[in-house]
């Protein structure tokens, strides 16, 4: 007996041993999960009030809105819909316009000096929407074009009904950067809200000669991106508003051939009813059929004679 024991000894210390190298694992992989996360909330969010939660007079602070004229288009510092906290910015527009435009609350950030790469990610919710993102600008101060952009339809793209979803887009400011915008936007029709954003720049800037050739290139690539970008949300938007004629016209045929089925149906039973009532009259003033006279006896015909 005492030998069995001195023989499951060493099994029962192997089998300990690697528990605890188990359990080792999981500590060190929790300390460096948790660790990354902290890192990640701590970084700085170059977006002021991010989740739409402070403000006045229904307008969150340090947010603005466009939205162009049009029936039931609107922008909304919704306090029903919210991811976290409790309010979220809402978009709505009920048809799509004729040229399209893009509704969006939108926040200006200055940057000094000129961040490296940025990300910027955040959380959208959609109702029957086309196009529902987050858009990030470059400018220039005192210029109207646009430097670089970037949006997260390109990774993310957030159209139709859907719960809370993340979405994020990076950009690289050019080194003349003065300050970026930051716009929460709608496309087409459909409502969208936008919540709990956040704007993290990466890493610093290198500022060499080569760095800067790079930037040109990036630059031009990313203007040209942006171009044909548009061009394809445009033709998708055509498409989705001619699939939108479309089955209009197809609904309003359907509602000609239901009525002019409801037209026969009613004519055809008014016709049974008519050849029903036609029978009916019919019946009631029918003449009895011919029947000749019984024989009998003192009958005589019209001539006289016996039958």
């Amino acid at each position: 007996m005492l030998n069995q024991r001195r023989k499951l000894r060493p099994a029962r210390a192997q089998r300990l041993s690697v528990a605890l190298c188990v359990v080792m694992q999981l500590f060190f992989a929790l300390v460096g999960t948790s660790g990354a996360y902290c890192a990640e909330e701590s970084a700085e969010n170059l977006l002021s009030n991010a989740g739409f939660e402070n403000g006045t007079n229904g307008q969150p602070d340090e947010w603005r809105h466009f939205v162009a004229p049009a029936d039931g288009a609107e922008a909304l510092w919704d306090e029903t819909v919210h991811r976290s906290g409790k309010r979220s910015a809402m978009l709505h527009v009920e048809t799509p316009y004729a040229e399209e435009v893009y509704n969006n609350w939108y926040q200006h950030v200055r940057v000094t000096p000129v961040p490296g790469q940025l990300n910027l990610s955040g959380y959208i919710r959609s109702k029957d929407v086309m196009d529902a993102a987050l858009w990030l600008q470059c400018w220039r101060e005192g210029s109207p074009e646009v430097l670089r952009f970037a949006t997260s339809s390109v990774g993310h793209p957030v159209n139709g009904t859907a719960d809370w979803t993340r979405v994020e887009t990076s950009i690289v400011p050019p080194p003349e950067t003065s300050f970026l915008t930051v716009r929460c936007i709608i496309g087409g029709k459909g409502t969208a809200w936008f919540d709990d954003l956040q704007l993290v720049a990466e890493q610093q800037r290198d500022t060499s000669s080569a760095a800067k050739n790079t930037e040109d290139r990036a630059k031009k690539a990313d203007q040209d991106a942006f171009k044909e970008l548009l061009e394809a949300h445009k033709t998708l938007l055509q498409v989705n508003k001619d699939l939108a004629e479309n089955a209009r016209l197809l609904m309003e045929e359907v509602a000609k051939l239901r009525k002019e089925l409801d037209g026969l149906k009613l004519s055809l039973e008014k016709w049974r009813s008519e050849q029903e009532e036609e029978i009916e009259n019919l019946q009631r003033t029918r003449i009895p059929p011919f029947r000749p006279a019984a024989k009998g006896r003192g009958t005589t015909s019209q001539s006289g004679l016996p039958r």
